[in-house]
């Protein structure tokens, strides 16, 4: 096997050293781009919440409905007649359920958030940077190298 000289070794182990830094800042940025798509998601959940709960509550709070509006609110409510303080209130609670759902996905985004704060918390990347220049310092490498090679040539 032919043995490389010192400088080329050196100039190789501070690439490999580089390049698992660059590696990471890949994997940090994939994982930001995750974060933020994330965010984004919950964000626009809680503009539909914003929205349904404003439906809800002008269900809940009009009663001046003319007797076609009443009939029609009664077929949707499969129920013979509109009585507005009971059914009103009942019909705007139909609406709970996909607020409650859509909290429900806001949790999971926020968890799926969470891990992958985690992933980037595990090796951030100041870590990264001291790794490399630890690892990529010419002084050490040059120590490392008179170890390996010059033992293997006595």
């Amino acid at each position: 096997m032919k043995t490389l000289n010192k400088q080329e070794w050196i100039k190789a182990e501070h690439q490999k050293a580089v390049q698992i830094h660059w590696d990471n800042l890949d994997r940090i940025r994939k994982l930001e781009t995750k974060i933020s798509d994330k965010t984004r998601k919950i964000s626009f959940i809680q503009k539909s919440i914003d929205l349904i709960e404003h439906v809800k509550f002008g269900y809940e709070e009009m009663d001046h409905y003319t007797p076609e509006e009443q009939r029609i609110f009664a077929k949707c409510d499969h129920s013979p007649y509109w009585e507005h303080d009971e059914n009103s209130r009942i019909f705007a609670g139909n609406y709970d359920v996909g607020v409650e759902e859509l909290h429900i996905r806001q949790k999971q985004l926020c968890a799926e958030v969470f891990k992958c704060q985690q992933e980037i918390d595990k090796h951030t990347f100041d870590d990264s940077v001291e790794i490399m220049h630890r690892d990529g310092d010419e002084v050490m490498l040059a120590d490392k190298y008179d170890e390996l090679y010059v033992k293997e040539e006595n």
